[in-house]
């Protein structure tokens, strides 16, 4: 590790200054401007940051001149102070305020209609496992108009968490799934878009795991697919199986969109991605996520798959009907045919 007066910012964001006197106590800078003096627990979760001369005293700034002249010794490994426990600190900073209030990584779209009953569950849900990643995270309720009741369940959700964390935003009816994503697109502040169902048929205890997969390969998107080894549904009679195990298939074989399960819906996108294939996307309803897909494998963006169990939803009744299917077929050939 580099000497005396060199400038560090610890995993967790604070800027730090070892300076070489006996045990090397620790100054720490927290984000409210505060300090405190503590021995360094963990030296090698500290990275080093460019020094600015100017802002050193004269002491420190002739000994940094003179420290470039000669090899700098090595920090023994046997200064770590018991007393002090570098991971506690780091976690009291990052459930502080603070760390609540900075700007999000991922924001999580919910489109609703009529669900009231799901809905609580499903934010709760997203909570506990988003909080295992330690990322910033905010939750976008778009409401068209519900009569059952689910803006007002979304309201108490967003007094009971914060404005911060929970966004909603209300329509006067319902506009279609498309615009949804458009209309939360326009307050979303994370680099990363996550869209899912809110009637629990997506849990999200595999967001932990998109999440993953797509720092560890920086995919544009990540998508949930039921028909790779892994994945499955739940709670679906034969009939609906057959019609969507067809539907996947004859889609597969029109579109050949390079993922396999083109009729999810359960999403991560890179925000910038996401924003120009919504731009260029003209389908309604459950067309419109075959048609980001069928756009996103013609602009060559990289997508990534994570298996995942579909589960029936809890309350209330399903949104899938002949009309859908009439809708699905005519979006089906329109993609084959134009785009």
């Amino acid at each position: 590790m580099p000497g005396r007066g060199n400038a560090y910012r610890s995993s967790i964001g604070k800027i730090c200054r070892l300076k070489y006197v006996r045990r090397f106590p620790v100054t720490v800078i927290n984000p409210d401007g505060s300090t405190v003096k503590m021995r360094a627990a963990e030296p090698r979760c500290l990275v080093q940051l460019p020094v600015n001369l100017d802002l050193l005293s004269e002491s420190e700034r002739r000994w940094r001149l003179a420290s470039r002249k000669k090899k700098v010794v090595k920090m023994k490994q046997d200064i770590i102070d018991d007393n002090f426990d570098y991971n506690e600190y780091a976690d009291f900073w990052k459930k502080s305020k603070w760390r609540m209030s900075s700007v999000p990584n991922y924001s999580i779209i919910l489109p609703t209609y009529n669900e009231k009953d799901n809905l609580p569950i499903c934010v709760w849900l997203i909570m506990k496992y988003m909080n295992k990643t330690n990322c910033n995270y905010e939750i976008i309720i778009v409401d068209d108009n519900s009569p059952d009741g689910t803006l007002d369940v979304a309201k108490n959700l967003q007094k009971e968490y914060g404005a911060a964390k929970i966004v909603l935003k209300s329509r006067p009816g319902k506009l279609g799934l498309g615009t949804a994503y458009i209309y939360a697109l326009q307050s979303a502040q994370g680099e990363f878009i996550i869209l899912m169902d809110a009637d629990l048929s997506h849990h999200p205890k595999f967001i932990i795991e998109m999440i993953n997969l797509q720092k560890e390969h920086n995919f544009d998107i990540v998508t949930g697919t039921r028909y790779a080894l892994g994945g499955g549904v739940s709670g679906w009679d034969l009939k609906r199986k057959f019609i969507s195990r067809g539907a996947n298939f004859l889609a597969q074989f029109l579109l050949n969109p390079g993922v396999s399960d083109l009729t999810g819906s359960f999403r991560l996108y890179r925000k910038s991605v996401l924003s120009q294939l919504i731009s260029e996307c003209v389908s309604k309803g459950y067309v419109f996520q075959m048609e980001m897909m069928v756009r996103a494998n013609k602009m060559k963006c990289s997508v990534g798959e994570v298996p995942i169990t579909f589960v029936d939803r809890f309350y209330g009744e399903s949104k899938l009907g002949s009309q859908e299917i009439v809708d699905y077929l005519k979006g089906l050939f329109y993609l084959f045919a134009f785009v």
